[in-house]
């Protein structure tokens, strides 16, 4: 069956699957390539745009699954916290540059991944 045959959340489950899929596949492909050669790489872009992608086509794919599997909705408020928290632990830690607004940058980024499901989940 073609992809455009299919509903719309199995297109979006589809879309999200394959944007982490290919993400991840190019973030591990450049890696790579920079430890063989260093700098070859992230001399020109950072590779981390990968692993932001990557992240974000997870939290996608994972919405999307747990809205299709209503049996576990504790699944998806449980990642949600996870990844609210990773993040927040991630700019807290990276963040000596933001001087005295790293605890408010913190917190948006705690924010961010409930922010992205509640623009996934609008319907215009």
């Amino acid at each position: 069956m073609a992809l455009w045959n299919k509903s719309k959340e199995c297109r979006q489950a589809v879309l999200a699957q394959t944007g982490f899929v290919v993400s991840l596949g190019s973030l591990l492909v450049f890696w790579l390539a920079d430890v063989i050669r260093s700098g070859f790489v992230s001399r020109y872009f950072s590779p981390h745009i990968f692993a932001v992608l990557a992240i974000l086509f997870a939290v996608w794919w994972l919405h999307m699954r747990t809205q299709k599997n209503k049996h576990h909705p504790w699944l998806r408020i449980f990642s949600l916290i996870f990844l609210s928290f990773l993040f927040l632990l991630i700019v807290f830690i990276c963040g000596e540059g933001f001087g005295a607004f790293r605890i408010v940058f913190s917190l948006l980024a705690a924010g961010a991944p409930w922010l992205f499901i509640t623009l996934i989940d609008s319907k215009n």
